[in-house]
């Protein structure tokens, strides 16, 4: 089984997500998604988080949460939710994967074109992410609905 990471990054109450290359044999293809990947030898998942994110956006996020781990199509992906500050705003920039990025709303996530497992992710957990997001609510991971999908 892969085993990896993924981070939700936040500023200012807005999500950040990319535009997924759209080239021939990588999974969900010109379609929205998180930062993420896999977990090299050795690495804790919340260093595989830190390093995608920086390779995908240029920053390493300081403030970074975990909130639960997810399996499905037989990999295991780890969830973390990243809150940046001005600073590390200022350096993101578009890594070598996805075509753009950009920030949005929660409300407006619901009408992108996401993969699969982020879409599920947004759904079952929606309340909770804008009570966090919008509110500055503390993040229980125990209260995060993840999937167990063959």
């Amino acid at each position: 089984m892969t085993s990896g990471a993924k981070g939700l990054v936040v500023y200012k109450n807005n999500i950040l997500l990319y535009l997924r290359d759209n080239k021939p044999g990588i999974p969900y293809p010109n379609m929205w998604d998180m930062p993420g990947g896999g977990r090299e030898e050795g690495e804790s998942f919340e260093e595989t988080a830190r390093r995608e994110i920086k390779e995908e956006f240029g920053v390493r996020p300081i403030n970074i949460k975990y909130i639960g781990s997810e399996y499905y199509s037989g990999r295991e992906a780890w969830r973390f939710i990243c809150f940046l500050d001005q600073e590390e705003y200022e350096k993101i920039k578009l890594g070598d994967e996805g075509k753009k990025y950009k920030f949005f709303t929660l409300d407006e996530i619901s009408n992108l074109n996401l993969i699969q497992p982020l879409k599920n992710f947004i759904n079952n957990n929606r309340e909770i992410l804008k009570s966090i997001i919008e509110n500055g609510a503390e993040i229980e991971p125990e209260k995060f609905f993840l999937a167990n999908i063959p």
